[in-house]
């Protein structure tokens, strides 16, 4: 019975149904020529031959493709919008943006229409607009919006217009971009403005407008993108912005000056003026890591710098910094100070003392697993250490090395072989830990403090 009913409801439901559940709505005669144009354009786009036996004959140029596509000007934008907004093909895409760009200044509206609405992608639009000088004129319209993204999505558009169709753009469109560059609330917006600008104006007022930015309050990170832009139009003229980029690195400014220090290491003529300025920020644990991160470009020149990265490894041998100041002593390379010598060896020792402690504490409780101060927390630098102190010759360190080259840490143990190897040292003998001893208690009755790792 029930099987029944639901057989009725079934047969009832599709006799009440519209026919377009059934079956879709099919295109109209243009449509269809529209199509015809779009698969042979997009064939011949790809280098393939091409032969249909629609109703359009078979045509052999992309010329004569666009010129028949202007008869079916009304169907086929919204034909080839819509097609390009669903496809996921690449190749096809471009085929259809091609064929919307064909049709010139009376695709304009529509295409911006959709871009305003959220439509059509951001992406489709430049493909479409970029090479249509008419379509300056709508890009005032959609700077009028009213959200970040709409904002963006107007400034990139215009930017792609500008830097593909080679046109003049009016005045009264650079003055609106430079003020979206001054006074947007998005600081994404602010950037995307000043990349525009730069399409939009000559290359001296561009250099001119970035310039103020950057010497104007604002946020630092900002104020960086647009010196990263000033730095690419300036490229040809990077003498004379030598002294700009100098005094920007020696700003307060974090972002501002890690950017500037990174266009001054484009300089390796000028390390007498550079490395000072890096070595100066070496002082501020804050952005001493920036420092060491630039200063291994200048290699040998950068030898000022050593004090301070002896310094960094004895207040932290583990820490990050210590890591960078290491690979700094590779880039500088030989020869090796004795005070230089002597901080590596102070590092090993340290690393020596844990080691021979666990070494102790592994032979009296085989069964159990005790981690050395040496291993955690931070950065476990004793391979790198270990291989300054062999190319140095640092003799002093033969004790140390015969200690970590028992170590259960594979690195630590064959960087410490091949340290004993470079010093003429292999045969030294084998380290033997002493007998651990197990801390003593206190004389009150409260619980020893743990102790180790220290």
């Amino acid at each position: 019975m029930n099987y029944n009913i639901l057989f009725a409801l079934v047969v009832l439901f599709l006799c009440c149904a519209p026919v377009s559940l059934a079956k879709s709505e099919p295109m109209s005669q243009q449509e269809t020529d529209v199509n015809d144009l779009f698969s042979s354009y997009n064939l011949l786009l790809h280098k393939r031959q091409w032969s249909h036996p629609g109703t359009l004959d078979v045509i052999s140029t992309p010329e004569s493709i666009f010129a028949k596509l202007k008869e079916y000007e009304r169907v086929a934008i919204p034909f080839l919008m819509n097609r390009m907004e669903k496809s996921k093909d690449h190749k096809e895409r471009r085929a259809c943006a091609n064929m919307l760009q064909s049709i010139g200044e009376k695709v304009v509206s529509p295409v911006v229409q959709g871009l305003k609405n959220g439509t059509f992608d951001r992406f489709n639009a430049q493909w479409v607009l970029c090479k249509i000088p008419e379509a300056y004129a709508a890009m005032p319209l959609l700077l009028q919006a009213t959200t970040e993204k709409g904002i963006a999505d107007a400034l990139v558009v215009t930017g792609s217009i500008a830097m593909e169709s080679g046109a003049t753009a009016p005045a009264s469109l650079v003055e609106v971009v430079l003020e979206k560059m001054k006074h947007d609330p998005s600081e994404r917006n602010k950037v995307i403005a000043a990349s525009t600008l730069c399409y939009m104006v000559p290359k001296e007022r561009a250099v001119k407008e970035l310039m103020d930015a950057i010497g104007r309050d604002g946020q630092g990170q900002t104020k960086a993108q647009f010196l990263s832009q000033l730095r690419r139009l300036t490229s040809a003229d990077r003498e004379n912005m030598f002294p700009y980029y100098l005094k920007l690195a020696k700003g307060a400014d974090q972002s501002l000056g890690y950017e500037a220090r990174r266009t001054l290491c484009e300089y390796p003529e000028k390390s007498a003026l550079v490395i000072p300025v890096l070595v100066e920020v070496l002082k501020d644990p804050q952005r001493r890591n920036q420092a060491l991160q630039l200063l291994p470009r200048f290699g040998a020149d950068a030898a000022p710098a050593v004090p301070f990265l002896i310094s960094i490894i004895d207040e932290n041998r583990e820490s990050y910094s210590s890591h960078l100041a290491l690979g700094l002593f590779q880039s500088i390379g030989l020869p090796f100070s004795d005070e230089s010598k002597a901080c590596f060896v102070r590092a090993l020792q340290l690393y020596a003392e844990k080691e021979s402690e666990k070494q102790s504490y592994d032979k009296a409780h085989p069964h159990q697993f005790r981690c050395a101060t040496g291993y955690h927390p931070g950065i476990d630098n004793a391979p790198a250490i270990i291989g300054l102190v062999g190319l140095a010759k640092a003799n002093a360190a033969i004790p140390y090395l015969s200690i970590l080259r028992a170590s259960s840490n594979a690195a630590r143990a064959d960087a410490a072989f091949l340290a004993l190897a470079s010093l003429g040292a292999a045969n030294y003998p084998a380290y033997q830990s002493p007998a651990w001893e197990e801390p003593k208690q206190p004389a009150s009755d409260a619980p020893a403090p743990w102790s180790y790792p220290q």
